[in-house]
């Protein structure tokens, strides 16, 4: 294989191996998403996070080690368990708000959560710009952010409890206020597989994150190569350039979080489709725009505008998910961030593909493209949206053979873990 160390063609010049690079953290994102459900409910959220982090932190600091190396089978493995600690952000989110957000607060706790997506490129791409420029290269971004990843778990885990009740600074007065609205919920139970994987609205979420996923992965992944090698813009510029809009649009989801919550005028369904047809709606629309124009100001006012209005896609689509699954929402995050995985193991052969000279007539078909999954895989959900609490959530609920899958006492480890049907049926997500 071209790449490994003597080898004609360094890896780091064949387009073909950097682009695997980025498959490789989404290989690892996918194994380690499979035994979340089972490993939560075994290990719960504070211990599992805790290794998930640390396993990040460690994988950063190694891979400049690894590149030394020059030996690109490790280099991958490297990139591959970093991708493997990425594949619980989206299930402890889920699992934090379901645990210590009162159901009337979801969309501020999950706007603040998911604000990571945000917080990573706003933090990254300038400091990455200031790096490739400075004394201390591009090494540098990887033993910082290594550095940082074991502090903030650190932190985490000494401040975070599983449970409200069993937090030392939790008052009597305060868990009634966390606990009000899930008290028919069902405690402990069996995960009903079949059921979650049958419902319009948990299906409508799944498929309507296909296009929100490709569209936000687009710019998060090639953003900077687009900004650089189709408008023109110079390496440390671009950071800031692509930065910007991420601040923008983490400001916009701090304000339109409480807001969801509190906009009584509306219904809580028709605020998650208003959300959701706002935050996938613009997309669309930006992404046609930058594929109609050459204008470098239009394109950049676009990308812009396209990253900020994404944000909202949470107070849309992932609050229909939480309302419906209630309890279950890890298992519905899981899904999602399976369908996150597939999304960056696909795209970066698709866009080395198809803008291999990164002219902006390749990045039009893209752009298009995108905005066709976008418009299609929305629609569905706006026709199979909900804010009701599904019948499986409930405590009387009467599990089928098929969904008694996992249950609290069942657990050991790894697949071995996951039920026969969620292996069979639910994997492809």
């Amino acid at each position: 294989m071209r790449g490994f160390r003597n080898a004609a063609v360094h890896w780091l010049h064949d387009s073909t191996l950097r682009n695997l690079l980025f498959s490789g953290s989404a290989i690892g994102n996918f194994i380690g998403t499979f035994p979340i459900t089972a490993l939560i409910q075994r290990f719960g959220t504070r211990t599992l996070f805790m290794v998930y982090g640390l396993t990040s932190a460690a994988a950063t600091a190694a891979f400049p080690f690894a590149v030394a190396t020059g030996f690109y089978p490790l280099i991958f493995a490297t990139r591959i368990a970093q991708g493997f600690a990425m594949a619980f952000t989206m299930s402890a989110a889920g699992s934090v708000c379901l645990t210590w957000a009162p159901v009337k607060e979801f969309g501020l706790y999950m706007s603040i959560l998911s604000m990571h997506f945000q917080f990573c490129a706003i933090f990254t791409m300038p400091v990455a710009g200031a790096f490739c420029v400075s004394p201390f290269g591009w090494r540098g971004v990887f033993f910082l952010q290594a550095g940082l990843t074991f502090a903030l778990f650190a932190l985490f885990f000494f401040f975070y409890e599983d449970e409200p009740a069993m937090h030392r600074k939790v008052s009597s007065k305060e868990l009634s206020r966390i606990e009000r609205g899930k008290e028919n919920e069902a405690k402990g139970g069996s995960v009903p597989y079949l059921a979650i994987c049958t419902s319009p609205a948990v299906l409508g979420v799944w498929l309507s994150s296909i296009g929100g996923n490709l569209g936000f992965q687009i710019f998060l992944q090639f953003g900077p190569i687009y900004l650089n090698k189709v408008l023109n813009f110079a390496v440390a510029s671009t950071g800031f350039a692509t930065a910007l809009p991420y601040i923008l649009s983490a400001t916009l989801k701090a304000f339109t979080g409480p807001l969801s919550d509190h906009s009584t005028c509306l219904s809580e369904k028709a605020r998650i489709i208003l959300f959701a047809s706002i935050s996938q709606g613009f997309m669309a629309v930006c992404y046609i725009v930058m594929a109609s124009t050459t204008n470098p100001l239009i394109s950049q006012v676009c990308y812009t505008a396209a990253i900020v209005f994404s944000g909202l896609n949470v107070i849309g689509v992932v609050r229909c998910a939480q309302l419906v699954a209630r309890q279950f929402m890890p298992f519905v995050m899981s899904v999602l961030n399976g369908i996150l995985c597939v999304i960056t193991l696909v795209l970066p052969p698709f866009v080395a593909t198809v803008a291999s000279s990164n002219t902006p007539e390749q990045w039009s078909l893209i752009f298009y493209s995108a905005a066709a999954v976008i418009v299609v895989t929305n629609i569905v959900f706006l026709f199979v949206a909900s804010d009701q609490a599904a019948p499986w959530t409930r405590s009387d609920y009467q599990y089928t053979p098929i969904d008694s899958g996992v249950r609290p006492n069942d657990f050991g480890s790894g697949l071995s873990t996951v039920p026969y049907f969620l292996r069979t049926k639910c994997s492809m997500a």
